[in-house]
């Protein structure tokens, strides 16, 4: 299976992007592409969907079964790409897959933190098929996963 990730960033962020490279270069299942937009920002206002919608675009050009939207601050398991891929599968290949559940590492408590979403998957826990229409939201929402799981449906939520 060939998995394409896509990572937004700011530029400003070095060490996350650099952290984020080791942890997905260190994934059981190897990304077939990666592909990092970073742009300089043309304002203030929030732009990640933008990066997203940039990033799907050109991910879906590359030949990939299945894109995964990665964060750069995120900690991801060794075993994320593999666990999202195998599940898309057993699933039936939807367009969209996520779980509704995030589990965060957080640092300043040195402990994991699970938190629940029951309608949604946030970005960095989907994984969806190259070259749909998608209906992005305006490139300044900051919340890219309400809109695309709200117009795309629950069915593929875990």
């Amino acid at each position: 299976m060939k998995i394409g990730i896509i990572i937004p960033t700011r530029g400003n962020r070095g060490k996350f992007l650099e952290n984020c490279l080791i942890i997905m270069q260190n994934q059981t299942l190897k990304p077939t592409e990666i592909l990092v937009v970073d742009f300089p920002p043309e304002s203030e206002e929030k732009d990640i969907t933008k990066r997203y919608r940039i990033g799907y675009a050109e991910m879906s050009k590359r030949g990939v079964d299945l894109i995964a939207f990665i964060e750069d601050d995120d900690w991801y398991s060794p075993k994320y790409l593999e666990t999202m891929a195998s599940e898309w599968q057993k699933a039936g290949k939807p367009n969209l897959l996520g779980t509704s559940w995030t589990i965060y590492y957080h640092i300043f408590m040195r402990r994991w933190y699970k938190m629940t979403h029951l309608t949604r998957s946030c970005m960095m826990s989907t994984v969806i098929k190259p070259g749909l229409n998608i209906d992005w939201p305006v490139d300044e929402q900051p919340y890219t996963d309400v809109h695309i799981w709200q117009k795309m449906g629950k069915n593929g939520v875990l």
